[in-house]
């Protein structure tokens, strides 16, 4: 296998540097809203080979729209390095309407893919 995930649940910092000799490439959660990991500060720490699944506080998505956009820019640096694909740290939590999903997808895309779906 060319790739290969590790559920890493919690503050996991300790253990990155086991991982790659391990075998694991990937690394998912990067938990923000609980541990308040930093993409750029781990990939800083551990170097850009780290490849990173997470990192999108779930809690912004039931925020307005601006607090959400925020959060998204602060990653688009790291996610155009590549490796790194942004999504929910975890599940969406009960908060999020049913109806703020599709401005969620929305604006993901706008930052993401220039505005284009698909």
């Amino acid at each position: 296998m060319p790739l290969a995930l590790v559920d890493s649940g919690g503050w996991s910092e300790i253990l990155i540097p086991h991982w790659p000799g391990s075998g694991f490439d990937i690394m998912f959660p990067i938990e923000v809203g609980k541990w308040g990991a930093n993409p750029e500060e781990l990939r800083q720490k551990f170097g850009r080979d780290l490849r990173i699944f997470g990192v999108v506080n779930k809690n912004c998505i039931y925020e307005s729209e601006d607090a959400l956009r925020s959060h998204l820019l602060g990653l688009k640096s790291c996610v155009d390095e590549g490796g790194f694909i942004p999504i929910p740290d975890h599940r969406i939590p009960p908060q999020a309407s049913y109806r703020q999903m599709p401005d969620y997808i929305r604006i993901f895309h706008e930052v993401f893919n220039n505005g284009e779906i698909g």
